[in-house]
């Protein structure tokens, strides 16, 4: 039998990457295992090659700055009759990201250019993961390190299985590492692939095109598994460097399959080109604007250079965004999913691939017993006139391509496994079916208008009034809270002019709290009547007379929470703040991104 046999090199404080792959998978010698990995740390060059062949090396990139450690990975590196012969597998203590991976691919070659003349960074596949908790460890080992092992296993010990059966095992163990690391990216990715593949149908595309398309969707988020956990799965809106790091996730995919394909190249005639740039380009736009702002350049990759399988790829992610639940959005039912469609055809999407995806979700509804015709109300609102009226323009326009089914089952779910509740929003089939959460919207747009209100203030001081009042406040929340319910209505109503067959009734949990900032303004004053610990470093305390936190502390106010985020997570010391108005501003100043980006970039 086989083995991969992978080295890993690293100092004492890291080696316990190296002892829980050991421990918790068995990959060590001696223990009947396909993956064994070695710690040659401190070997000599003999000790090492005395070991026979090395498929892989599991190393810290911080090593090039010991000189044995670095000559270890040498070694390693040039004991290789090929390139291909050795998966490289780095870590890294710190960021991850394209600059980093590229560092780390010129390092590298420089090493490799000793023995082949003819190397370059770009043929190296090494991109750093940070992982650091047990949960990413395992779905590193399981995720990256374990399909390549696999490709390599299935080569040595069954060369007859075909390319086919090898790519089938891929997919699935990237699944099932997916599902293990975060149960809405594999929910995600299932609800991606069904609506791609159905739009490159819708399309026209051609048989293999359509291959493509759908087995790149069910790779599209595979870098996730590298993503930090605390991004990943965090339950609020992202900051600015954690969208980075999210963002990081396609270039992460592609180094991932590249390493898959140095295994096994046959899987190439399946993992084509197009296939990796729906991977790598998935969150391109058409018109190259994507995380740019105004006024800056347009990406040089966007328009056709997308290509079809990406840019299907993008519409249909940015579909699942739009109608799912996730820690920070909030989901629109389908008509405003249309608007989204319609207003960015051109600009974020290309116009034939959005219009497809609308005939493809006009289909759908159909199905389902809704008329897609009735989405639109005869007379829309002034501010949604235009966009709702080129809606049914065009929705009239392919009537002939969709029949409203009269006699669909009640609560039936549809083709691409959704069906719409009473309000017009998706719900979804399967075991990682998001749910509806109408708190998450209402204190997402709380905050957001709190900020708005906020820095339009002052930027136009009312009466030299340059800080929000409570009852500012107060009618933010008012604002935020009538749009939720607005969209709810709008959405219901919709449901009642289009729904042929009755919707199921709304799940979705409903507020339970609102914000109330009378509520924070007098805890704020209750707070800094109190009198203030003395710091443990002054001269006069004795540290074991401070007192110890609680250990059962009291649970913050919704009004507070909102505030706090409102700030964006910046921290203030209440013990330093003498008048209460003036914390409460602070905690909701929306001027205070820029610096606190600052702030996380510096410390990042």
């Amino acid at each position: 039998m086989a083995v991969f046999k992978i080295a890993f090199i690293g100092s004492q404080d890291q080696k316990n990457i190296a002892e829980i792959a050991q421990q918790n998978f068995g990959w060590r010698e001696g223990q009947d295992s396909e993956i064994e990995l070695v710690d040659i740390t401190g070997m000599s060059k003999k000790e090492v090659l005395e070991m026979g062949a090395l498929q892989g090396v599991l190393y810290y990139n911080s090593i090039r700055s010991n000189e044995e450690y670095l000559q270890q990975l040498e070694d390693v590196m040039l004991s290789q009759e090929n390139i291909e012969d050795l998966s490289l597998f780095p870590l890294t203590d710190g960021r991850a990201g394209p600059e980093v991976a590229k560092e780390e691919q010129e390092a590298l070659a420089k090493i490799y250019s000793q023995k082949f003349s003819d190397i370059t960074p770009e043929m190296i596949n090494a991109d750093p993961a940070n992982v650091q908790t047990m949960h990413e460890i395992e779905s590193y080992f399981n995720g990256v390190i374990s399909p390549v092992a696999q490709m390599h296993l299935q080569t040595a010990n069954e060369p007859e299985k075909t390319a086919e059966a090898k790519l089938d095992k891929l997919v699935q163990m990237i699944i099932d590492a997916t599902e293990q690391k975060h149960d809405y990216t594999a929910g995600h990715v299932d609800r991606v692939s069904k609506y791609s593949e159905a739009i490159a149908r819708e399309m026209g595309m051609s048989e293999e095109q359509i291959r493509e398309v759908s087995l790149s969707a069910r790779l599209h988020d595979i870098g996730k598994i590298v993503v930090s956990d605390g991004v990943l799965a965090k339950p609020s809106d992202l900051s600015y460097v954690e969208r980075i790091e999210m963002g990081e996730h396609t270039e992460q995919g592609v180094a991932i399959l590249r390493t898959v394909l140095a295994r096994a190249p046959e899987l190439s005639e399946y993992i084509t080109p197009e296939v990796i740039k729906g991977v790598g380009y998935h969150h391109k736009d058409w018109n190259g604007m994507h995380g740019r702002r105004e006024g800056e350049p347009p990406d040089e990759i966007r328009g056709d250079k997308v290509g079809d399988c990406a840019l299907t790829l993008q519409v249909a992610d940015c579909i699942d965004a739009m109608t799912s639940q996730r820690a920070y959005n909030n989901p629109k039912h389908v008509l405003e999913m249309f608007r989204d469609l319609q207003k960015n055809k051109g600009v974020q999407f290309k116009p034939e691939i959005a219009e497809a995806a609308m005939v493809v979700f006009a289909k759908e509804i159909a199905s389902l017993g809704i008329d897609p015709l009735k989405l639109v109300v005869d007379e829309p609102p002034k501010w949604n006139v235009k966009v709702d009226s080129e809606i049914k323009a065009f929705l009239e326009a392919n009537a002939d391509k969709f029949e409203v089914n009269r006699e669909a089952e009640v609560g039936t779910y549809g083709k691409l496994g959704f069906r719409l509740d009473a309000s017009g929003h998706l719900e979804f089939e399967g075991k990682h079916a998001p749910e509806r959460d109408l708190n998450i919207p209402y204190q997402d747009k709380v905050k957001f208008k709190l900020m708005l209100a906020q820095k339009d203030l002052k930027e136009h001081p009312v009466e030299g009034k340059t800080e929000l009042t409570v009852e500012d406040k107060e009618k933010v929340e008012q604002s935020a809270y009538g749009m939720i319910m607005g969209d709810e209505k709008e959405g219901i109503n919709m449901m009642e002019r289009a729904a042929i067959v009755p919707p199921v009734k709304v799940t979705a949990t409903p507020i339970t709290e609102r914000v109330t900032f009378r509520e924070i303004q007098e805890q704020v004053q209750e707070e800094v009547k109190k009198p203030q610990p003395q710091k443990a470093n002054d001269e006069k305390t004795n540290p074991t007379d401070i007192e110890a936190p609680s250990s059962n502390p009291v649970k913050p106010s919704l009004a507070s929470q909102i505030a706090n985020a409102a700030s964006r997570d910046n921290e203030y010391n209440m013990a330093n703040v003498k008048d209460a108005n003036e914390m409460i501003n602070k905690m909701v100043r929306g001027d205070n991104i820029r610096e606190t980006r600052d702030q996380d970039a510096v410390i990042k």
